[in-house]
């Protein structure tokens, strides 16, 4: 019984590449879980077919707002021009 305190350092050594190995299976299989999880919300999440994408419709009337900008530019500018010339 005088060396129960090295066998017990044994056994922890010798469980220890086990227990790593326990443990990467359980961290292998909850990254999984977490993947599946946020592919089904993906899919709860995308519109219906058929259903206008709201990213889309953004980038629709961003169009439109740039289209609309460049033409109060364009005003501007020949405005500019003709009060610099001195007619209106």
């Amino acid at each position: 019984m005088e060396h129960a305190g090295l066998w017990v350092l044994y056994w922890v050594v010798g469980m220890l590449p086990f227990v790593l190995v326990a443990f990467a299976v359980l961290w292998i299989a909850y990254l999984r879980y977490k993947a599946r999880l946020a592919r089904e919300r993906v899919v709860a999440e995308a519109p219906a077919p058929g259903a206008e994408d709201p990213v889309w419709e953004l980038a629709r009337v961003n169009n439109e707002i740039a289209i609309e900008l460049e033409k109060s530019r364009a005003v501007l500018e020949s405005t500019r021009e003709s009060v610099a010339k001195g007619t209106r």
